[in-house]
């Protein structure tokens, strides 16, 4: 006998973290129990399995992990729409994963329908075992469509890392010969950020980390944060933050109209590769490392489709050292309103 149920912060979530990838799993601390679905929410639905008296608890068999998300239609219409980032599933023998995901990804789609919601949008790789479930289980629903999303990029502490960081370090060095601009730290006062954050939404432009905004999830890792100056105003800035302990994300990367063939991008990003990943590498002895500390062992990258020189970035400098590269789909539907 199976049973659905939205989770709670009063239920046990370590039983449920196996279902989920380890990047995942902070994430159910954050799961509401509610009916409001606003913007930036987490909610969580699980299936387990009614067990015998003689047995302690429920079996987890399958959880569906998902936010609510800003929208824009295909119209250019903002709307809110259900994100289900993750359907996990056990690897039970004979468990018929398929069947299950459905069930809960119905009751997912009842509950964001019935409180309001525009639709539904599915977060899958372009390939992989994943995209193949995800496949078989959308096969009896209509109406989805597909969009192109963002892509990831992983980089390990290797050798080919290191050398792409030589290369950037003598780029950025000839650069900053002819070029008025210098790399600083991240101000820690962050009101000092408030006119700069004012002056980016005035003009359209990239937005440094907003301590004010409810859509971000994570807080910089502000000994691997920077900023770019020309005098003293702001044109620039490279924001990363942890993921795990080992892995460090490069978050938000933006220059200023004018600048981003400055050189700046690539000595932001030489600057903090180097303290991250390589802060005692010795050049003169070869590849290896003289320290106990040998610094972050991975960075992440995730670029957006519509971000074309972020990409292109991506492509030309990352992705031949990449140790991985996957193309994340976004499926969505919309729900049709009566009457």
């Amino acid at each position: 006998m199976h049973s659905i149920k939205k989770l709670s912060l009063r239920d046990d979530l370590s039983v449920w973290e196996p279902l989920l990838a380890p990047l995942l799993r902070p994430c159910l601390q954050k799961i509401k129990h509610g009916c409001l679905f606003e913007e930036g929410d987490w909610y969580a639905w699980v299936i387990a399995e009614k067990r015998s008296w003689f047995h302690r608890g429920d079996r987890p068999e399958a959880i569906l992990l998902s936010r609510v998300i800003g929208w824009l239609t295909d119209s250019d219409e903002s709307c809110l729409m259900l994100n289900v980032v993750s359907i996990g599933v056990t690897r039970a023998k004979g468990f018929d994963a398929v069947s299950i995901g459905s069930l809960l990804l119905d009751h997912a789609i009842a509950e964001a329908a019935d409180a309001g919601l525009h639709g539904v949008t599915l977060t899958t790789p372009s390939e992989g075992k994943y995209h193949k479930f995800i496949d078989e289980l959308l096969a009896a629903h209509q109406g989805w469509r597909l969009r192109q999303g963002k892509i990831v990029a992983h980089l390990s502490r290797c050798q080919q890392t290191y050398q792409l960081l030589q290369r950037l370090e003598h780029v950025a060095e000839r650069s900053s010969r002819s070029e008025a601009w210098m790399i600083d730290s991240y101000p820690a006062d962050l009101d000092v950020m408030k006119s700069r954050i004012d002056r980016s939404r005035a003009n359209g432009w990239g937005i440094p980390w907003d301590p004010t905004d409810q859509g971000c999830d994570w807080s910089p890792a502000w000994e691997f944060s920077r900023v770019v100056r020309s005098g003293d105003e702001i044109v620039g800035w490279l924001i990363c933050h942890y993921v795990q302990p080992d892995l460090l994300r490069y978050g938000k990367l933006w220059m200023d109209p004018g600048w981003e063939t400055s050189g700046a991008p690539l000595a932001l990003l030489a600057q903090l590769i180097r303290q991250a990943h390589f802060p005692q590498h010795n050049d003169q002895k070869g590849f290896g490392f003289v320290s106990s500390y040998p610094g972050i062992h991975r960075g992440c990258f995730i670029s957006h489709p519509n971000n074309a020189k972020l990409n292109r970035l991506m492509v030309n400098k990352f992705k031949p050292v990449a140790d991985s590269w996957v193309q994340i789909d976004q499926r969505y539907a919309y729900f049709q309103k009566s009457g």
